[in-house]
Formats: C-alpha cells, sequence, structure tokens
C-alpha cells in the first residue's frame, strides 16, 4: 500500500488530500455476479466444445476447426483462467478516496473519477462486513446520464475484479468492491459529504 501512497501522492492537485485509501478483499475468489456468469461460461464452453467435437468427427475444413477453436479457448478463459486473473488484480488493486476524487491503481494503470452525489450509491453484503461504492463512470458525463446508477448491479457482475473482461476495454464505472474497511470507508464518505454541503 506504501508505493499506492507514493502514486497517489503524486498526483493529488493543490488543497486535495487522501481522507481513506484501502483495497478489495483479496480473499474473495467469486462475486454475486457469478451466478449468473459461471451457468453462462458453462454453456458457452460447452457449446464450443461440442462444436469442435463435431468438426473434427465429420472432417469438415480446417477453417471450421479453427473458428470453433478459438471460441473453446475463451470458454477455458471466463470458465477457469478468469478466476486468477480476477484473484490477481484484487492483490493488486489500490483504493484511494480523497477531498476531490475516487482513484483506483491497478498494476500498470490508474482510474479516477471527480466524486459526484449524484451517481455515487453503496451497497453492503447482508452481515455488513464489506461495502462496494459505485463513484459513477471515470470522466465521462454522457455514461454517467445514460447509466447513472442503475448500472450498480451490472457493474459489480461484470466489474474487473471477476476477470470477465481480460484486456478491461469495457468501460466500467469507478467501483471500490468487496472493501472490509467499511468503518473507515464509511466514515471517509461522510466526510466528504460534510465538504460538498
Amino acid at each position: 500500500m506504501s508505493d499506492g501512497l507514493e502514486r497517489v501522492t503524486a498526483t493529488l492537485t493543490t488543497g486535495e488530500r487522501v481522507l481513506w485509501s484501502g483495497g478489495p478483499d483479496v480473499d474473495v475468489w467469486f462475486s454475486p455476479g457469478d451466478a449468473l456468469l459461471i451457468p453462462f461460461s458453462l454453456l458457452w464452453a460447452g457449446f464450443a466444445v461440442f462444436w469442435e467435437f463435431s468438426v473434427l468427427r465429420s472432417g469438415a475444413p480446417g477453417f471450421f476447426a479453427l473458428f470453433g477453436g478459438v471460441f473453446v479457448v475463451i470458454g477455458v478463459y471466463i470458465v477457469v483462467l478468469r478466476f486468477f486473473v480476477g484473484h490477481y488484480r484484487r492483490r493488486t488493486t489500490s483504493y484511494f478516496l480523497t477531498s476531490n476524487r475516487a482513484i483506483i491503481f491497478g498494476p500498470r494503470s490508474m482510474k479516477s473519477t471527480r466524486v459526484d452525489a449524484q451517481t455515487l450509491s453503496s451497497t453492503w453484503t447482508r452481515d455488513r462486513r464489506k461495502i462496494t461504492v459505485n463513484f459513477g463512470f471515470p470522466d465521462a458525463a454522457n455514461l454517467r446520464r445514460t447509466f447513472g446508477r442503475t448500472s450498480m448491479s451490472m457493474s459489480a457482475m461484470m466489474g474487473p475484479l471477476t476477470g470477465w473482461d481480460p484486456l478491461q476495454i469495457n468501460p466500467v464505472p469507478i467501483l471500490f468492491q468487496d472493501v472490509t474497511d467499511v468503518v473507515g470507508l464509511d466514515h471517509a464518505l461522510r466526510q466528504l459529504a460534510s465538504f460538498s454541503k
């Protein structure tokens, strides 16, 4: 975390200060979205393997086997490998809440967005031991207007910590996912709310 603190300190603007820092729960391998993602991925992989087996058995031209092979590789990724990618992202992700922004540092990336009360929403687990905070889309007002708060459930399901999007090319909101320091983050969010009044 100290490396992340040095990185975030270098990006602070005049008068901006860090209110909270933390990260996602590294012990989590499955997210709530997996209730939908796992059945979908099994269907995908099952159909891809069936296609590939049928093509190879029928002696169809090599193009069909190559085409099916791509889908088999994708199927292996979404059934098995994405969990390891998601776990790696959990271990290498740091969250920072400043007086102006929500910032996420990954191993080779930084995302930030200005904190906006209109798009900020929080979801707690039933036992209230973890919190996920959605700050909205980074620097994209048109996406905020389009998706707004309703993007919370889908974003958490397809978020970067699921490993679902290996290249992270889909626009997703800035999410602090599965934070176990619920007291510290909640306190920082209340501080932030008092600044904006």
